[in-house]
């Protein structure tokens, strides 16, 4: 390999470094959560496949929108309550832990379009999300 591709690689290499250490890291500038809503990622919708014995058993959300983090404290439920800003479409990544692989899985990026408090969200690990 020649210096320059070796330079242009490294370069690459760094930049890809330097910006993941910002993915993940919630938004300075969002919004004041002022609602609360629950998010739940039902084993029927992908989340940990391999019948009743691997079950979703811990829930973990970032919200975007809000600012925040928030890690199930449920231990053995497949669902999770959060801050939540009201009259917005919430930006949230869940992550879901399965009770006999170990495995945590994410479901990258939903989107929910809170127009109450206390509303229920189903979601998929596709991405899918079903509002109650």
């Amino acid at each position: 390999m020649d210096t320059r591709k070796l330079f242009a690689t490294l370069g690459l290499v760094l930049a890809l470094l330097s910006g993941a250490a910002t993915v993940g890291v919630p938004n300075a500038s969002a919004a004041t959560a002022n609602a609360g809503a629950w998010v739940v990622a039902p084993q029927w919708w992908g989340w940990c496949p391999g019948g009743s014995f691997n079950r979703p058993v811990q829930v973990n959300v970032i919200n975007y929108t809000a600012g925040n983090m928030r890690f199930s404290g449920w231990s053995g439920t497949d669902k999770i309550h959060i801050a939540v800003v009201n009259g917005n479409t919430n930006k949230v990544q869940v992550s879901v832990l399965c009770s006999r692989t170990g495995w945590q899985s994410s479901g990258g990026y939903h989107y929910l379009s809170v127009d109450r408090t206390e509303r229920t969200f189903f979601v998929g690990i596709a991405g899918g999300v079903s509002r109650q």
